[in-house]
């Protein structure tokens, strides 16, 4: 079987023949990359609905931007600051919603409907097909600050050295120490409570 060549280049090679206007190179970025940027917003943005549509826009809005791409700027790390944004965006105009009234009704044509609310939680086959390790993991770091979700994501999961998510997420390399420190604290806190509750 053949081997497409475009899938051994280099980011900044793709991005250079992206920004030339070969759409081949950059759909083999979204194929490199599509995976890292849903796991790092799914934690902020915390369902698989809403991690795929975060995930889909920021692809969209790097193609439309990849001329202001300077020549040495890293890809992945540019796109991580779109996607990092627009998840942020997206919690925000969620949580704006919620102020919306449960009791009023909604209108669909000429009827007149409950409004019906869907449980955010996960369905029985994510949950079966989870660890229950993973899960807990999982559900510690979601009760973790933004901030502190954010590099634990990138550093921990991601395997972003700390000097690029201070790139990223634009603070100091001594900032995003400081938030993996604090981070990791309250996860170690935690897990020895689920720990300690294990009969």
């Amino acid at each position: 079987m053949a081997v497409n060549p475009a899938t051994e280049a280099s980011d900044a090679l793709l991005v250079q023949r992206a920004q030339a206007g070969d759409a081949e190179s950059f759909r083999v970025l979204f194929e490199r990359h599509h995976r890292r940027i849903y796991n790092a917003v799914y934690p902020i943005v915390r369902t698989a609905a809403d991690a795929e549509d975060v995930t889909q826009d920021a692809f969209v809005r790097a193609y439309r931007a990849l001329g202001s791409l300077r020549e040495g700027q890293a890809f992945l790390s540019w796109l991580y600051r779109i996607a990092l944004n627009l998840a942020r965006n997206h919690v925000r105009d969620r949580r704006a919603s919620l102020w919306e009234s449960l009791d009023e009704q909604v209108v669909w044509g000429e009827e007149t409907l409950e409004r019906q609310i869907a449980d955010p939680g996960p369905g029985p086959a994510q949950a079966a097909e989870e660890h229950e390790v993973q899960a807990v993991v999982r559900a510690a770091i979601e009760e973790l600050s933004p901030a502190h979700r954010e590099v634990v994501v990138l550093h921990h999961l991601q395997g972003v050295p700390v000097e690029e998510i201070a790139r990223v997420v634009g603070c100091s390399v001594g900032t995003v120490k400081s938030r993996l420190a604090r981070a990791r604290d309250a996860l170690k806190r935690k897990l020895r409570s689920y720990v300690l509750a294990e009969p």
